[in-house]
């Protein structure tokens, strides 16, 4: 008879690891675009980084795929937090980097106008 219970750790790491395959199906690089507006300031490959750092982290924290827009919020913020210091990091190895390294979001209104984030 097969014996699939362990005393060490091998079956937690095998679980954890297809609870993460099975999140990988999942796609939250659009969510942000229902409430928040990235600024004109960031280039394509950031808004692309920004983007899938903020469905990596969803994916994490919310598993199972609800959250609030004050929570999206929030994980935006930290998405555009870590960008601007990879871009810092960048800066001390390229001289082309811009200086000003300000990434904000804005939200969306109901009405379809934009106020600025945090």
């Amino acid at each position: 008879m097969w014996n699939f219970f362990t005393d060490h750790y091998g079956f937690v790491v095998d679980y954890l690891a297809e609870a993460l395959r099975e999140l990988r199906k999942h796609n939250y690089t659009e969510t942000i675009d229902r409430h928040f507006s990235l600024g004109s300031h960031l280039n394509a490959r950031d808004v692309k980084a920004v983007r899938k750092t903020v469905s990596g982290l969803v994916k994490l924290i919310f598993p199972h795929g609800e959250f609030t827009k004050d929570e999206l919020s929030e994980v935006l913020s930290i998405a555009l937090e870590g960008r601007r210091r990879v871009k810092e990091q960048l800066r001390r190895w390229v001289v082309r980097v811009p200086q000003n390294l300000i990434l904000l979001h804005r939200q969306r209104e109901p009405g379809g106008t934009l106020r600025r984030g945090a």
